[in-house]
C-alpha cells in the first residue's frame, strides 16, 4: 500500500489529493485513490502524479487535470483539442466510451501517435472527483501496448476512491 510520500509494499498505492476544506471551492475534499497493479509493475520514484507505475516501457499514471469542462464529454473534447499540440499524427481508435471506474462515471478513449520520435499507443480515462477532473492513462510503444491490455483492465478494476 502506498500513501503519497511514504513507501511500503509495492502491491498497492493509496494517494490523497485536494484539500479537506474544499467545500464549495471546486477542490476534491481529501480524495483518496487506491490502486493495486499486477505483478511486474513498479512505483515510479519521485513522481509528481497521484499514482504512477511502470512496467518495462509501459506507464500507468493517475493525475489531476486542469481542463475547465462541465461534464465528461466536454472534458474529452478539450483533451483531444489539447493533444493536437502535444502529439504528432494522432489516430483515434473508435469513439470515447462510457465506463465506470471505482464507482465513478468515466470516459475512455484510445489513440496511436508519435511522441519523442516513437510510435506510441495511449488509453486515457477521464473522471471527476467532486468538481475536479482527473485522468488515468496507460501508455506504451505501439508494438507492446496490446500485450499489456489485460494488465490495464486489471488496474482499472482495482481502483477505488475512499
Amino acid at each position: 500500500m502506498f500513501r503519497m510520500g511514504l513507501k511500503a509494499a509495492p502491491a498497492a498505492q493509496n494517494t490523497e489529493s485536494g484539500s479537506n476544506s474544499g467545500e464549495g471551492s471546486g477542490e476534491s475534499a481529501g480524495a483518496n485513490i487506491s490502486v493495486t497493479p499486477p505483478d511486474g509493475w513498479e512505483p515510479a520514484d519521485n513522481s509528481p502524479h497521484l499514482s504512477e507505475f511502470t512496467n518495462g516501457t509501459a506507464r500507468f499514471t493517475v493525475m489531476k487535470e486542469f481542463f475547465d469542462a462541465s461534464n465528461l464529454d466536454e472534458l474529452v473534447q478539450q483533451a483531444k483539442s489539447a493533444f493536437k499540440g502535444s502529439f504528432r499524427n494522432i489516430e483515434y481508435i473508435g469513439e470515447a466510451e462510457s465506463i465506470t471506474v471505482g464507482g465513478k462515471d468515466a470516459r475512455k478513449f484510445v489513440f496511436n501517435c508519435e511522441a519523442g520520435g516513437m510510435k506510441m499507443k495511449y488509453e486515457y480515462v477521464f473522471f471527476y472527483l467532486g468538481k475536479d477532473p482527473y485522468s488515468i492513462h496507460f501508455v506504451d510503444t505501439s508494438n507492446s501496448f496490446d500485450k499489456l491490455a489485460a494488465d490495464f483492465e486489471q488496474i482499472l478494476g482495482s481502483i477505488s476512491f475512499n
